[in-house]
């Protein structure tokens, strides 16, 4: 019976050990779906998704007239913005159009505290994953190019990650656009 009680004692603090050194491991692309830190801003990206498409999230939309002579260089097409039931900002998704005449479009997910967590961005074929900790920074890249993964720039001055906060947001979606909004 010791020995049994012994066992499972270690068994349990061998596990506990493992779970540990697994949420301080490095980041690879063998293990990057599975990495704890991935999972949590996973599980964000999923909550804000659900919600918002059974209704428990509110979502305000502006359209542009992209083909309007008044529209600059790449020009914003559509910009949406998430709300939890909060007021709380959840996700800002701003699509452009590329001088190619592609849509780029950029995803940024916040947490309930209202840091920026995770940016999606990319157009038909080529896409870039930034996932950010709880202080701002980015911890891991990933770029998908034609159904290939592989790892990208740890940037954090890049344009991607403005705004960090999710206060800064509405100021963004209410600002005035080149093109003419749809109504």
């Amino acid at each position: 019976m010791f020995r049994q009680a012994v066992f499972l004692l270690l068994l349990f603090f061998g596990i506990q050990l493992a779970a540990a050194g697994e949420r301080n491991s490095e980041l690879t692309l063998k293990n990057w779906a599975s990495h704890p830190s991935i999972i949590a801003i996973r599980d964000i990206y999923k909550e804000t998704n659900v919600k918002r498409k059974s209704g428990e999230y509110t979502t305000e939309r502006r359209r542009f007239d992209v083909r309007s002579p008044q529209c600059g260089d790449e020009p914003v097409r559509e910009l949406i913005l998430v709300r939890d039931d909060r007021q709380r900002v959840r996700l800002f998704v701003k699509v452009s159009v590329s001088k190619k005449g592609e849509p780029y479009t950029v995803h940024r997910y916040y947490d309930a505290r209202g840091k920026l967590r995770f940016i999606s961005s990319g157009s038909i074929m080529v896409s870039h994953r930034l996932y950010l900790n709880e202080s701002g920074k980015v911890f891991w890249s990933l770029e998908k190019d034609y159904m290939k993964y592989r790892p990208g720039k740890l940037d954090n001055n890049s344009g991607l990650t403005n705004p960090l906060l999710a206060k800064d947001v509405p100021a963004l979606f209410h600002a005035a656009q080149s093109c003419p909004a749809i109504q």
